[in-house]
């Protein structure tokens, strides 16, 4: 089902976003990876129907993902936390959001993530910094 298989791979992702696009088509690459989340408790992958596009994807997608990449965790952005972060998946996927109070109606508090320079695979861990 799209960039979220778990046989995709990172450079066949790179090639198939454009990041000039200022409003992805559609059910395009970029689309499908804007509009989709994470969601404990779930397997595979479905529809988004709260965002009306994109999809919701489990732990056993993330887990193959990350494992045919060779990657540790998963940062995303593009949706609201109200805690400015949330780990989902056993913490392999972080998903960030940098602005507070959001449409000045949310809220929400922000976050930014640090990786210290010192620390070295495998003892590399993601810093969440949160401000309001």
């Amino acid at each position: 089902l799209g960039l979220l298989s778990a046989e995709m791979n990172i450079q066949t992702i790179n090639s198939h976003i454009s990041r000039n696009n200022i409003r992805p088509e559609i059910n395009s690459a970029l689309y499908e990876f804007l509009w989709s989340d994470p969601r404990d408790g779930m397997t595979g992958l479905a529809h988004n129907k709260a965002r009306g596009g994109g999809y919701v994807f489990g732990q056993d997608v993330t887990e193959k993902f990350l494992n045919r990449n060779n990657l540790s965790w998963m940062i995303r952005s593009h949706e609201v936390q109200m805690e400015g972060f949330q780990r989902v998946h056993r913490g392999k996927i972080i998903t960030l959001f940098s602005a507070p109070n959001y449409c000045g109606q949310y809220g929400n508090k922000a976050a930014i993530i640090r990786f210290e320079a010192h620390m070295k695979p495998p003892f590399l861990e993601p810093n969440i910094i949160q401000f309001t």
